[in-house]
């Protein structure tokens, strides 16, 4: 969520009302999203190419909110 696509999704889903975590792992960028968002977003750092990363950020999301209903990943990976 820190650029791009999903930084503009999240800004659009949060003007919609979404409940949402913010992942990436830039936290000061994930913070700067956060500050402009509606309603109380939740920031998790998360890096992909680590399974332990992932699995902690699922249950991070668990946590704070409960019941999810949807997860949107925009990451890639690069060689």
């Amino acid at each position: 969520a820190s650029s791009g696509i999903g930084h503009a999704l999240a800004k659009e889903l949060s003007h919609r009302g979404a409940r949402l975590i913010l992942s990436a792992r830039s936290a000061d960028k994930l913070e700067a999203l956060k500050a402009e968002l509606a309603g109380d977003p939740h920031v998790c750092l998360v890096d992909i190419s680590n399974l332990e990363s992932l699995q902690n950020s699922l249950k991070f999301a668990q946590e704070k909110c409960g019941h999810v209903d949807s997860i949107i990943n925009l990451a890639a990976l690069y060689e």
